[in-house]
This record gives structure tokens, C-alpha cells and sequence, in this order.
């Protein structure tokens, strides 16, 4: 898959203070120009952006195997601990396999079921002092 966009030229392509100034601005210029799934460079390194929920769940389909952007040589495992962006091989495949049972209808409507006993409880929690 070709992703729209570009990643610059090292260094002088960066674009990190762009997004860390503004990452709304910085998002939506882009997702208007190349669509929900665009590349860009950022901490010096090319970087997909998945701006939707539908971008999340394509790359967690089958014609994804590999999802590697290189930033543990930055330390990101480090600072953020393991997640999709920043594992790699085996890893990687067993992090998506555990994530796509999160997607499934039925783990959906668990989810929204207990979103709306938590805001109920919420509102009436406001309402009765």
C-alpha cells in the first residue's frame, strides 16, 4: 500500500515542531489534502498518521504484517512502553491479534453498554448533589 503524503528529506523535512505547536492544525491540513491515512516526518523519522477509526481498523486487517517505524532507536519503548506503533516482528503480530478482539461487534457493544451505565451514573451522581 502506497500511503499519500510525503516524509521530507531528513533533517530539513522534519515537521515535529509544526505538530508538537499544533497537532490539530497540523492533523487536519494534511487529512484534507491525503485523506485519513497520510505520511509525514516527525522526530526525524517517517511517520503514518491514522486520523479515524476506520484507518485504525484497516491496519489492524490481514494485509497489514508489519508496522515498524523505527522509533526504538529513539528510546520511545522507553518513555511510552509497549504498544502497536513501537513493536516489531513477533511482537508486533501478537499485540495486533490481542487488540483486534477489542474491535469485534459483540466487545463494541459491551463497551458502549457500560459508556452509558457510567455517564447515567454520572448525570444522576450531578443531579442529586
Amino acid at each position: 500500500m502506497q500511503v499519500p503524503g510525503h516524509a521530507g528529506y531528513s533533517i530539513i523535512g522534519d515537521e515535529s515542531i509544526e505538530f508538537i505547536r499544533t497537532p490539530r492544525d497540523y492533523i487536519e491540513k494534511r487529512r484534507k489534502t491525503h485523506g485519513e491515512v497520510f505520511l509525514g516526518r516527525v522526530l526525524n523519522r517517517p511517520t503514518v498518521f491514522l486520523t479515524s477509526n476506520s484507518a485504525v481498523q484497516e491496519l489492524l486487517k490481514e494485509k497489514w504484517t508489519n508496522f515498524s517505524f523505527g522509533y526504538n532507536e529513539y528510546g520511545m519503548m522507553q518513555l511510552f512502553d509497549e504498544n502497536l506503533i513501537f513493536l516489531e516482528g513477533d511482537a508486533w503480530c501478537e499485540m495486533k491479534r490481542s487488540l483486534e478482539r477489542v474491535f469485534h461487534r459483540d466487545s463494541v457493544a459491551q463497551s458502549m453498554e457500560q459508556c452509558h451505565h457510567i455517564i447515567k451514573e454520572h448525570f444522576k451522581q450531578m443531579t442529586t448533589g
